[in-house]
């Protein structure tokens, strides 16, 4: 007597169905049961409770969030309100899609997403091991739980973290930040810088011999970008983008051309006649976030939410 079958296929693990809370229509996004991102196949509409085949893999043209960027492997999300993939959850039905194919300027009404497959970083501040040096007296600046604070010592402080792997100048990388000055400073002496450098420097993050990255300095609100190398030096300059303490904001720093990094913040492009060239330094690069005051009684608090490169060859 032949046993009974105890499985039998039925149907590739990328086509999953659903019955309908709603008419769908075709190609509309879904998050689905199982949590994946996915879209209903098929040329036909279909009505409350029927059952809906969705797609949950391959590449996929979507509508883009208006004026902004895209950039290649980046974060896709769905944003639920306006039916558009944009690079941050903006609600609580809000989704991640994948992962964005190629570059989508700010103009570009659509995207290309790879459904389902997230970026891969090759660097992670909270991942990765690094170093933490702390500058101090008496007091003590710390970082801890993803948050960076100066106390109220009156005393020069330093408190960062660098990762111990690097990167090469030629590596074509894009670096991923994510920052929340949750308690500004209390005067105007403190500085918080975030991107790359080749080490680290006691007292200012632009005395480091290479370094490129953005900092918010003596409680103006303003966003600041800056790069440093032998042959190269642009001074902190202003952005135009300014940042509200207790909000989260995200940079970008782009060096797929090492000799006109591309810098973004919040998804826009910013300083695009300013050339941030480091493609002259010949030495490894690390991801760093590092905050410091002169002798002063300021305090500060930064979280770092994340702090991450990816890398592609071509």
């Amino acid at each position: 007597m032949t046993a009974p079958a105890q499985a039998l296929r039925v149907r590739d693990r990328n086509d999953i169905r659903q019955i309908a809370g709603a008419a769908v229509v075709s190609g509309e996004v879904h998050q689905l049961a199982n949590g994946l991102a996915g879209y209903k196949k098929g040329l036909t509409s279909a009505a409350i409770n029927d059952a809906v085949a969705y797609e949950s893999w391959g590449q996929v043209t979507l509508p883009k969030a208006a004026n902004i960027c895209l950039l290649d492997g980046g974060r896709a999300y769905w944003d639920h309100t306006n039916q558009v993939v944009t690079f941050k959850r903006t609600s609580a039905r809000d989704f991640l899609l994948g992962s964005i194919v190629g570059d989508a300027a700010a103009a570009d009404a659509s995207c290309t997403v790879n459904l389902n497959e997230h970026p891969y970083y090759d660097l992670d501040l909270y991942r990765d091991r690094v170093t933490v040096t702390p500058v101090l007296t008496a007091g003590a600046p710390s970082f801890s739980n993803k948050i960076f604070l100066l106390d109220n010592t009156n005393e020069a402080e330093k408190i960062d973290a660098i990762n111990v792997d690097g990167f090469s100048t030629g590596s074509k990388c894009i670096i991923e930040a994510a920052i929340n000055v949750t308690a500004d400073d209390s005067s105007t002496h403190a500085i918080f810088s975030i991107g790359a450098a080749s080490g680290t420097h006691a007292t200012a993050f632009t005395s480091i011999t290479n370094s490129i990255g953005i900092q918010v300095k003596a409680h103006d609100t303003k966003i600041y970008a800056e790069s440093v190398t032998a042959a190269t030096t642009v001074a902190p300059t202003d952005t135009t983008k300014t940042y509200t303490a207790g909000t989260r904001f995200e940079v970008w720093i782009d060096l797929r051309n090492s000799s006109a990094p591309a810098i973004y913040v919040n998804g826009v492009r910013v300083l695009a006649a300013t050339v941030f060239d480091v493609h002259t330094s010949a030495v490894d690069w690390f991801l760093i976030a590092h905050l410091v005051k002169t002798a002063t009684t300021d305090t500060m608090q930064v979280a770092v939410d994340w702090l991450r490169a990816r890398q592609m060859e071509q």
